[in-house]
């Protein structure tokens, strides 16, 4: 790295800076700073591991099934979850976290949605999501080349006990969830937690980048529409 680099990198990270990764270029020197501070103790909304398959009977109709009894409905489609939720559950108080961001070609089919009921009812949303201002690492272990991610997440909704009136969330983010998803946040509704977003960031991200990506895209179940 030449003098000018080094100059560069060591004023970032003093300032938390988030290096310019939008171009995955690999001759890139990596290097992470996690820019958020973490104060909450445990995730509040039970992680839940939905494992399953998904196989393509031919090429515009890919099939996901599960092993787990508990998995009523798995689907890439938030439409089909939305119509499930609405002819079983609808008095439930969800929201419905959309993907939000335009799939990099890479990502192709990288959103899932599972209604989760065990005597409880959970919505299990699984995101790969690539951000173009975010960027991506440039040496993503065990990722193929071509395969571009700025973070994996896993998003657990829960019912809310009172309705939604409108208003806005508060999180909290930390930092010690024993997996492979370390970092989480807890969503809060009038001090409900009513969702913990679980994720992996392959590049440092802001707590601010977060709240608002949750707060744009979480929406109340009776005002999304198809």
């Amino acid at each position: 790295m030449n003098t000018i680099k080094k100059i560069i990198t060591a004023i970032s990270a003093a300032a938390f800076t988030l290096p310019v990764l939008s171009a995955c270029e690999d001759d890139f020197e990596y290097t992470f700073i996690d820019p958020i501070e973490y104060t909450a103790s445990a995730p509040v909304v039970e992680f839940i591991n939905v494992s399953f398959e998904s196989y393509s009977t031919n090429d515009y109709n890919t099939v996901y099934t599960s092993d787990d009894p508990n998995a009523k409905l798995i689907t890439d489609d938030l439409n089909e979850l939305a119509k499930y939720y609405r002819e079983n559950y609808d008095s439930d108080n969800m929201f419905f976290l959309k993907y939000g961001i335009e799939p990099h070609p890479s990502l192709n089919k990288s959103a899932h949605y599972i209604a989760y009921d065990s005597g409880e009812l959970r919505f299990v949303e699984t995101f790969r999501i690539y951000d173009n201002d975010l960027g991506c690492r440039p040496d993503t272990p065990g990722i193929p080349s071509g395969i571009v991610y700025s973070f994996d997440s896993i998003c657990i909704v829960k019912p809310l006990v009172t309705k939604y009136t409108g208003g806005e969330f508060s999180y909290e983010f930390g930092n010690n969830h024993d997996g492979y998803y370390t970092k989480y946040a807890n969503v809060f509704y009038n001090d409900e937690c009513f969702s913990t977003f679980y994720y992996n960031p392959d590049v440092p991200i802001t707590q601010e980048w977060f709240e608002n990506y949750l707060s744009e895209n979480l929406i109340w179940s009776d005002t999304y529409e198809n």
